[in-house]
């Protein structure tokens, strides 16, 4: 590097839009070894899947909510477990649930729905669904009632106004009450890994 080039060089770093300039490009560098990172470990997720986890995990709150407000015990699981939260009463007997949430797909040819997937019939014991379209609207039912179907679909924007064969369930919360009165004791469980 020539005499002249060198003092250009040391000149620029008292200019506050090379120190800026330097900042975005470190911000760059570091934006693209994360992805890298993560793209090689294929733990890479869109915004779709990170959007899609927060919503879950919305709704175990709003449910965790309300479950404790009728004055039972809960306790939430981890990502990997088969349901959700782990209910109980004073008298020790307790049911796992699972939860669910969907916002309303709307149809290319008209129409729509509240739609999700359901697994594990054996591992929980009910299933509390929640169609979200500014408000929660809450489905209970045994997984007793649902199998073998693998989805359960609202086929109506207003959940309340439904008539289909899900809408008995609509914040039918005796099915809890009844699962938790049916279940045998079972420790109380700190945390489940």
């Amino acid at each position: 590097m020539a005499a002249g080039e060198k003092m250009d060089h040391e000149r620029d770093k008292d200019d506050p839009l090379y120190w800026q300039m330097r900042q975005e490009t470190d911000e760059f560098l570091r934006r693209q070894r994360w992805w890298w990172a993560h793209y090689q470990n294929s733990t890479l997720k869109n915004k779709r899947q990170i959007e899609s986890q927060q919503l879950s995990h919305q709704a175990e709150q709003v449910v965790d909510a309300l479950i404790r407000q009728m004055g039972y015990r809960t306790q939430t699981t981890t990502h990997k477990c088969p349901f959700d939260l782990w209910v109980q009463d004073e008298a020790g007997r307790a049911v796992k649930v699972e939860v669910k949430i969907s916002r309303f797909h709307r149809l290319k040819k008209g129409g729509g729905r509240y739609q999700c997937d359901v697994r594990h019939h054996d591992q929980a014991d009910l299933l509390v669904f929640i169609a979200r379209n500014g408000q929660d609207w809450p489905f209970v039912i045994p997984m007793n009632h649902i199998e073998p179907r693998r989805n359960i679909a609202i086929w109506s924007f207003h959940p309340e106004a439904y008539g289909g064969q899900w809408a008995r369930y609509l914040e039918a919360w005796e099915h809890l009450h009844q699962a938790i009165e049916a279940a045998a004791e079972r420790p109380w469980q700190l945390r489940l890994l």
